[in-house]
């Protein structure tokens, strides 16, 4: 077997998938990537960077050995053929990499708002290369509403469309031609001349940027190709952030701190700080120290200079003796993160289960601070970091990068916590500190209202750190089985007990009684909306299988005035339980009022106080 390499441009890899020419076997799993790595692609071209080795399979001409289908989203596919092309190979590695490139270049997009990956990606004229807003995604509304479909409106945003890439060059030539600009305003001539370099110097980048690609012959069986599959996906690691410092630190100390056996011994002896040390992601850790370290006056770098973020430059170059006095304090810090979990999220969680994770350094360097200065108690504290995280995360403030962010959110923080000290009486200390929220926030991400908040609650396909919080959400309000009313024990390690998100309408029900529900029929999707959703053992489940509510309720003897207390704090109210205790139950119906319930609670969160 010869294994032959090429390399191919972006817009013959475009073609390709398009035409029909490469497409995905079916055994494959589909895109899941974030929008976070989606950007990280897509800085790595523009950079450039390389983006990986793409691995097909060559197929016998006109029998294929296996099925396959197009680049596509959960509502839309990149597919350009009418008939099958004779001659087709197959992505074997490079999937979720091809769909990104589909989606920012190629036009690639879900039909609307409900669904991720819905709008366009724009080259960010007047941001800097290394900057995280090099590249801005839009979606369909805030294209519609800006009215970024216009090739002018664009040109004067400095917003370049990536799905317009084989116009670049016609941006480029217009780009100081009064007469294609909006009532012919243009930006300032300084503007414009930056704007002109950079377009041409990431015209250049694109045109030039290629991908590697490794084709197998069509000799190769099903069976091999399934093993070669597996070994793509199961091997191959990468030297991360925490190693480099840990060899930084080891020989530093002459060997006498070994911080990869310190992070082992945290997670296996501090509860709370614990559940933050992820073996997946020990750079995690480092973050947390750096951030800490921010929070301090003047934080300097090995090198001297002054250390502004919590990004890869700027851990590395964190002193050892920062490092000394982080893990001297873990005890304290372990009490921190006990506080974040009780007081803030309501509930622990492993550090894979939370959303924008990093944001919780954020509270932590905000409690080293606090420590120091003494001006600040932890009520306000907590009370303040609970409504940043709400807003933040509701609002998808971070889903464009938050490294960046992260330094200036801390000050920010600090400052309204720092500033407000002197106000004695809570209700105007949450009222002043809510009104520095709102300044921080600005009109783009203001708080997510109830109504607004009720759609997501509606929607099964709610993804990424959105999903993450809603399902934190209901880990914290839930605290008692549905069946039995037992509390629940989320450590324990009994099977039966394993506590997981459980549909209240099953979805066996669903499915099987679709045909009665005629014109009240939601979406299938809906079926995994989280308004449908609720923490409950295992054993429970397998009890509940898929019987209607009211069977359900009837067969466990369950009973809203004996049982107010467990339904209540499952955010299911009087006539929440009468929906469900119909004969003929409108799935619809209960999920649009639990949603209602379900949104009140989530948009108090993000009020001080």
């Amino acid at each position: 077997m010869r294994l032959e390499v090429s390399r191919l441009t972006i817009p013959e890899l475009l073609k390709l998938l398009h035409d029909g020419k490469w497409q995905i076997p079916k055994f494959q799993r589909e895109f899941i990537w974030t929008q976070n790595q989606v950007y990280e692609l897509l800085h790595s071209v523009f950079r450039p960077r390389p983006i990986g080795l793409v691995t097909t399979w060559a197929q016998p001409e006109g029998k294929p050995q296996c099925e396959a289908e197009p680049i596509k989203l959960k509502a839309g596919e990149y597919k350009g053929w009418q008939e099958n092309p004779a001659v087709v190979k197959f992505v074997l590695d490079g999937r979720q990499r091809l769909t990104t490139l589909a989606v920012a270049f190629g036009g690639l997009r879900n039909p609307d708002d409900r669904y991720q990956f819905s709008g366009r990606w724009f080259l960010n004229l007047d941001a800097e290369l290394d900057s995280e807003n090099l590249i801005l995604y839009k979606k369909r509304r805030q294209v519609d509403d800006g009215k970024l479909t216009s090739r002018p409106i664009c040109l004067a945003s400095g917003l370049i469309p990536l799905d317009e890439y084989r116009d670049l060059a016609f941006y480029n030539q217009n780009i100081k031609n009064r007469d294609i600009y909006p009532g012919q305003s243009m930006p300032e001539a300084e503007t414009l001349d930056r704007r002109s370099q950079r377009l041409a110097q990431y015209y250049d980048t694109f045109s030039g940027f290629q991908v590697p690609v490794a084709e197998l012959p069509e000799s190769i069986t099903l069976a091999e190709v399934c093993d070669i599959f597996d070994v793509l996906n199961t091997t191959g690691t990468k030297v991360s952030t925490f190693d480099l410092i840990h060899n930084l630190i080891f020989s530093d100390t002459g060997g006498s701190v070994n911080l990869r056996e310190r992070f082992y011994d945290l997670r296996q002896n501090f509860p709370a700080f614990g559940m933050l040390c992820d073996p997946d992601r020990p750079e995690y850790f480092c973050q947390a120290a750096t951030g800490c370290y921010l929070s301090e006056p003047s934080p300097l770098g090995r090198k001297g200079t002054k250390l502004q973020s919590i990004k890869g430059g700027d851990l590395i170059d964190t002193p050892f003796d920062v490092y000394r006095k982080f893990l001297d304090n873990i005890a304290r810090l372990d009490s921190y993160v006990s506080d974040l979990f009780s007081d803030v999220l309501g509930t622990s969680a492993e550090l894979n289960k939370l959303a924008y994770p990093v944001s919780l350094i954020l509270y932590l360097s905000l409690r080293w601070r606090s420590d120091m200065t003494q001006k600040v108690s932890t009520d306000r504290t907590n009370s303040l970091f609970k409504a940043f995280y709400w807003r933040n995360t509701l609002a998808g403030r971070y889903d464009q990068g938050y490294l960046t962010l992260f330094a200036t959110d801390l000050t920010s923080l600090a400052e309204i916590l720092v500033s407000t000290a002197d106000i004695k009486e809570w209700a105007a200390w949450c009222e002043a500190a809510d009104k520095k929220l709102d300044a921080l926030f600005g009109t783009q991400h203001k708080r997510v209202e109830a109504d607004r908040l009720q759609e997501f609650l509606m929607d099964g396909e709610i993804y990424g750190a959105l999903k993450q919080a809603l399902s934190i959400f209901l880990w914290a309000g839930v605290r008692f089985d549905l069946v039995d009313a037992e509390q629940f024990e989320r450590a324990s390690a009994d099977k039966a007990k394993l506590v997981q998100l459980h549909h209240i309408f099953p979805a066996d029900w669903c499915r099987n009684n679709w045909g009665l529900l005629k014109d009240k029929a939601p979406d299938k999707e809906t079926i995994n909306c989280f308004a449908n959703l609720v923490p409950m053992k295992a054993e429970s489940n397998l009890k509940w299988k898929a019987m209607a509510p009211n069977t359900a309720i009837h067969t466990f003897h369950l009973d809203f005035g004996l049982h107010q207390k467990q339904f209540e704090q499952a955010f299911i109210d009087k006539d929440g339980f009468d929906l469900l205790n119909q004969p003929t139950a409108d799935p619809y119906a209960f999920w649009t009022h639990r949603a209602a319930i379900l949104a009140k609670e989530l948009a108090a969160f993000q009020q001080v106080g």
